[in-house]
């Protein structure tokens, strides 16, 4: 549980998310709040690669802690979840990051947009499971 609840703690301050902000849903997602709609003038390529790359450090450090730690039985099924869910979050994260080079803001919004359905809900659904003690928003 430690290990679920420190990476947590370490994509959130990737994100920039607080209770009530989330930088890279604002520079990546163009999403002011949880509940506004997407506006493409608030992404931002340049911003969205910095939270990108902090995301993705943080993705690969999880998944080498992953490698050498068992799941407890009880959670068995959402470790399986997590485990072959990350992979394909780490290539969403990379390919954010390449469409951030490009400046595009659209190809920006188009490679956040399949890495939020990557993560959301299953991998973030195992997560809360295994830890429900910090906000997965």
């Amino acid at each position: 549980m430690a290990l679920i609840h420190d990476y947590w703690i370490q994509l959130r301050a990737a994100d920039e998310a607080t209770a009530t902000s989330n930088v890279v849903a604002l520079v990546c997602l163009g999403n002011r709040s949880r509940t506004s709609p997407t506006d493409i003038a608030n992404v931002d390529p340049v911003r969205c690669s910095e939270r990108a790359n902090a995301i993705l450090a943080v993705h690969v450090r999880f998944q080498s802690d992953l490698e050498q730690t068992p799941a407890p039985p009880r959670f068995a099924a959402d470790d399986q979840t997590i485990r072959s869910t990350l992979p394909a979050g780490i290539a969403a994260v990379k390919a954010i990051i390449a469409a951030c080079v490009t400046g595009n803001k659209d190809a920006v919004l188009a490679s956040s947009q399949a890495y939020a359905a990557v993560m959301i809900p299953t991998f973030t659904d195992a997560l809360d499971h295994i830890d429900p003690s910090v906000v997965h928003d």
